[in-house]
């Protein structure tokens, strides 16, 4: 329980702050916690920051790769993975500005999201390779494709304070990021995969 307390208000404070600029006794007085706690469970600031990338990478790795091994076309694997992701970012809305931040600073913590990213990353690849060959999609290439896909979830979180006052509403309401979710779909259907006709 402790553990966890730690590890949730420490992702708060570095997606705030980032690495650099926040202190484990920040850390262990928000989450009402001795110092030393941060320490038995994770022995140093980048020993927690590190669990935390971990953590969170480790389950949307599982998810992507649960949806790639599924029984379906390639384009309904890429449009159940546009909707699973979106929903993941919503649930963990801090993790886009960790990410930012992370890539900005430190190597070795690329590191740790290329360790556990680039299994997802060549799966990804096999699939759509896969619907190329098959027909499915147009000759896009998988390397320029990806940054685009989720470079068009993570930004509408990072950017919605934005969002919010061009359109006065809540672009993170359940009603809108269904919306989100529909609109990219409608994206991939329309940019990605082929009409019928044309397979």
């Amino acid at each position: 329980m402790t553990r966890e307390r730690i590890l949730k208000v420490a992702q708060e404070i570095f997606s705030e702050k980032g690495f650099d600029s926040t202190t484990t006794q920040e850390i262990a007085d928000r989450a009402k916690v001795n110092k030393a706690m941060i320490h038995y469970y994770f022995k140093n600031k980048e020993g927690l920051y590190i669990e935390i990338l971990r953590k969170l990478f480790n389950e949307i790795a599982s998810k992507i790769l649960d949806i790639f091994s599924m029984n379906l076309t390639p384009p309904e694997k890429f449009k159940l993975l546009i909707s699973e992701y979106t929903d993941f970012i919503s649930k963990n809305r801090f993790l886009p500005r960790l990410v930012l931040r992370s890539v900005l600073s430190h190597r070795k913590h690329i590191e740790v999201i290329k360790e556990i990213m680039l299994p997802v990353y060549e799966k990804g690849k096999e699939v759509f390779e896969e619907g190329k060959q098959k027909g499915y999609f147009y000759d896009f290439d998988y390397k320029n494709l990806i940054p685009t896909l989720i470079g068009s979830i993570i930004f509408y979180f990072i950017a919605h304070p934005v969002f919010s006052f061009i359109w006065e509403d809540n672009p993170l309401s359940d009603k809108n990021l269904e919306k989100r979710k529909e609109e990219l779909i409608k994206f991939i259907e329309k940019a990605l995969i082929k009409d019928t006709e044309e397979k």
